[in-house]
């Protein structure tokens, strides 16, 4: 009689049951049935889709097995394994179980089934205005250059809020700022004093100091202005003396002095009578402004040099006649008179009274 052996069947149902035929041998291990092969007649369990969820029914000798899909377990693959028990998603991700499976929730910056990789956000050039973007386990960080700000280097930096500007205004820009410096200053933050008087910014020799934020032109005597450029009219304030006429000039004045005055101001009176001669003994004789000569009798004009015709205005007498001469004049008489002006007749003939007979 020829038997055949059933090794993986499950041995308590078979145990369970009565055996009508005393054939049965066991062992430590396993239970192994010996049956002729005329009484061996298998039932095909899977032809009724016992397993559930897509599991692979394997028909054996007096029973089935249900190969279980990863995610499932129990007789029938009816149990969904809890894959989130056993803390399957690194960096601290949140594991969600499904129907037969597992899902993985990463957290931003991670990536893979088990978020078990860090995902390189700088890939996709996250940062903004040249920004550096420097890569971090799960995250990024973008490296702002000078002037800006923010997550993503997005923001400007408002650097005017901290009054960089010493002499000047400040104006905020795309990532930096500019100094807009009052006039007199320069350098990045209107820290400079600027030296107007290196291009000779004062005119007409005037001398240039230079102040903080500024200069100012010391002028010359006879000159004004911001750069001594102006003439100062010193006339009008009448500097010439006695009378004197005052000419404007290029940074000065001058004088014109009326006769008989000299000096800057024509305030000094000129002796005429050092360098001039009054004729026929004149005497000159010095005054304001001028001089005099004063003449001997016979002798007129400024300078005594001319004759006085005393004959215009002296009659002589008795018919006698004027003669003009220099500084004087003379009258000739006419027979039996004599005299200045011919005033006194002459006696003919010379005779003594005594004086005894004068009458008193």
């Amino acid at each position: 009689m020829e038997l055949v052996s059933i090794r993986k069947g499950r041995t308590s149902a078979c145990v369970e049951k009565d055996c009508k035929v005393n054939i049965a041998k066991w062992s430590s291990k396993e239970v192994r049935i010996s049956l002729p092969k005329s009484l061996l007649l298998d039932t095909n369990e899977c032809a009724d889709n016992r397993c559930e969820n897509n599991a692979i029914c394997l028909n054996t000798l007096g029973s089935y097995t249900c190969l279980c899909r990863e995610g499932w377990q129990g007789e029938q693959c009816q149990t969904d394994i809890n894959e989130c028990a056993d803390n399957r998603c690194e960096n601290n991700g949140t594991c969600l179980n499904m129907q037969g499976s597992y899902k993985c929730l990463c957290r931003e910056g991670l990536q893979g089934a088990h978020c078990q990789m860090d995902m390189n956000e700088c890939d996709d050039n996250r940062c903004e205005n040249n920004g550096t973007c420097l890569n971090t386990q799960g995250s990024y960080k973008c490296l702002c250059q000078e002037g800006w700000q923010g997550a993503h280097c997005q923001m400007d930096i408002n650097e005017c809020t901290d009054t960089r500007c010493e002499n000047g205004t400040c104006l905020n820009t795309q990532g930096s700022y500019k100094c807009l410096c009052r006039e007199g200053w320069q350098g990045a933050h209107c820290e400079m004093d600027i030296n107007e008087c290196a291009d000779n910014r004062c005119e007409n020799n005037g001398t240039c100091l230079n102040t903080l934020g500024s200069y100012m032109c010391l002028c010359r005597e006879g000159w004004q202005g911001a750069h001594c450029e102006m003439d100062i009219n010193e006339c009008t304030d009448t500097l010439c003396e006695n009378n004197g006429t005052c000419l404007n000039t290029q940074g000065s004045y001058k004088c014109l002095c009326r006769e008989g005055w000299q000096g800057a101001h024509c305030e000094m009176d000129i002796n005429e009578c050092a360098e001039t001669d009054c004729d026929n003994n004149g005497t000159c004789l010095n005054t304001q402004g001028s001089y005099k000569c004063l003449c001997p009798e016979g002798w007129e004009s400024k300078h005594c040099e001319l004759d006085i015709n005393e004959c215009a205005a002296i009659r002589c007498e008795n018919n006698g006649t004027c003669l003009n001469t220099q500084g004087s004049y003379k009258c000739l008489c006419r027979d039996g008179w004599e005299g200045t002006l011919c005033q006194f007749g002459k006696l003919q003939e010379k005779f003594h009274v005594p004086v005894s007979n004068c009458v008193e």
